[in-house]
């Protein structure tokens, strides 16, 4: 059983390094949301439309489920955000939309990782819960990318 006990803490440090990367996401997404020249970039990225702060609800439940508490992590890796200007211009949404797309990448990778591990401790209910961020996540790429394909467009 100490494996599954380790698996366990493994997990419960990945939930809550997750919900501080959130935490991270909402706030940029927010920026980048209000920094967009193009509506369809600001509305694929107002933190409404992602559903980050349902994804922090969601790793709050997972945390819950496995009787314990996450506890506040440091962030994996430092976060450089991106510098903004108050002209908006086309050439500042292509970089909104490069950062936007590298966050959602991170955010993938690290549920995968989560979804991997719940479903190696086969935890009942909890694959879902995870589904859905990612879900989520792929909805806002797809809409991101729709974007950057009008943008670059000759």
């Amino acid at each position: 059983m100490e494996g599954k006990e380790n698996l366990n803490n493994i997990l419960s440090e990945a939930i809550g390094s997750q919900m501080e990367f959130n935490k991270v996401c909402a706030k940029t997404y927010n920026k980048l949301s209000k920094a967009a020249q193009v509506p369809e970039l600001a509305k694929a990225l107002d933190p409404e439309q992602t559903g980050i702060d349902n994804h922090i609800g969601r790793l709050k439940l997972l945390t819950k489920l496995l009787g314990g508490s996450a506890g506040k992590q440091s962030l994996i890796f430092t976060f450089n955000p991106l510098k903004l200007s108050k002209n908006k211009a086309n050439e500042q949404d292509i970089q909104i939309i490069q950062t936007a797309l590298q966050l959602l990448a991170i955010q993938n990778i690290q549920y995968d990782f989560i979804l991997k591990l719940i479903q190696l401790l086969q935890l009942a209910h909890a694959p879902e819960l995870i589904e859905q961020c990612m879900s989520e996540n792929q909805d806002t790429q797809v809409w991101i990318s729709r974007t950057r394909s009008h943008l670059l467009q000759p």
